[in-house]
């Protein structure tokens, strides 16, 4: 019938759609930092050429990469670290130190 036929492909499509969502739940869990090195691979490679040639010069500020990709601090942290960006610290006598980040040599 009619009906039957229209609920088994309705009944298939929501089971595809069900493990398409497990399957892209689990890609998260198995590296969930990807969409974010993905993002900071295309913010860096979005930067205009001088703008790139000054960083190597002088490196970013978390908080200078954080406009411009939205993460926490630990997880953008990890992140550049996963994409073999180097940090330095910069000592400060009126605060806390912050860190700066270097872009991987191309």
């Amino acid at each position: 019938m009619y009906g039957n036929a229209y609920v088994a492909e309705l009944r298939r499509f929501a089971a595809e759609r069900r493990a398409q969502r497990d399957a892209a739940a689990a890609a998260v869990i198995a590296d969930p930092r990807a969409k974010l090195r993905e993002a900071l691979t295309q913010w860096q490679a979005a930067l205009p050429e001088a703008e790139r040639a000054e960083s190597a010069r002088q490196g970013y500020f978390l908080e200078e990469i954080r406009k411009s990709v939205r993460a926490t601090p630990q997880q953008l942290g990890l992140a550049l670290a996963e994409l073999n960006w180097r940090r330095t610290r910069v000592w400060r006598s009126d605060g806390p130190y912050r860190r700066r980040w270097w872009p991987p040599e191309q």
